[in-house]
This record gives C-alpha cells, structure tokens and sequence, in this order.
C-alpha cells in the first residue's frame, strides 16, 4: 500500500479574534453623472461595452481547384446544361 500523503493544509487552524478590530468607515463624496443608473453604488461604473464596434469578417475565398477536379466539374455542369 502507499503511503499516506500529508495535506498541504493539514495542521490546526488558528482563530483569529474580532473583538479588537476597529470598524472603518470611509464616506466617498462621488459627483457623477449618472445617467439612467442606479445611485446604489457610485463607484462602480458603467460597462464601455456600447462603444466596442464588431469587426466585419472577411469571407474567406474558396479554394482554387486543381486542373483535373476543374475539368470534372465543368464536365458535370455540361451534362446537366444538356438535361435542361
């Protein structure tokens, strides 16, 4: 059997206490123009998500056929020419 691997994490966890922090409490005085947003938190800002422009794909061309696989698709295109 293998051995028993020892946990990264594994020894005892130490509390630590609150009771002696200080609570700070920090006022931001934020004059923004928020327009059509939430006043619930001032400084998160709106997504710039509005002025990203897609960017228009080019169509790749498609592949230019050999001399041999030309010749047979004009060959099916003739024959179907005269069917019609």
């Amino acid at each position: 059997m293998g051995r028993a691997r020892r946990k990264h994490n594994a020894g005892p966890q130490i509390e630590v206490g609150t009771e002696n922090v200080a609570k700070s409490t920090i006022k931001v005085n934020a004059n923004l123009n928020l327009k059509g947003i939430d006043e619930s938190n001032a400084l998160i800002l709106p997504d710039k998500s509005d002025t990203k422009v897609k960017k228009e794909q080019i169509k790749p061309l498609p592949r230019k056929l050999s001399k041999k696989q030309r010749k047979n698709y004009e060959k099916i295109l003739d024959q179907k020419r005269k069917k019609e």
